[in-house]
């Protein structure tokens, strides 16, 4: 369950970019992924920060290289969801 009409602010830590190419496609994506795992469960606040930070993490994982996707060691990381 969505959050309705609530608001919150998730700092994102300063790092020292290599490129911003695909920055917000990942941070999509990375958005995308996190609802996927926690979505239909997620009803407060910590859950939504968890969904940011996976959303931050890919965006931040693209502007550390200079690839327009994250790395396989992230990729490698990630916990999936089951089918």
């Amino acid at each position: 369950c969505l959050l309705s009409g609530q608001r919150f602010h998730v700092p994102a830590p300063p790092i020292e970019p290599v490129s911003t190419v695909g920055a917000g496609d990942n941070f999509n994506a990375g958005l995308a992924h996190g609802l996927a795992l926690l979505g239909s469960a997620c009803g407060d606040r910590a859950c939504w920060n968890n969904i940011i930070e996976t959303a931050l993490t890919f965006s931040r994982d693209v502007c550390l290289s200079l690839d327009n996707s994250i790395s396989s060691e992230l990729a490698a990381s990630l916990h999936r969801p089951s089918a």
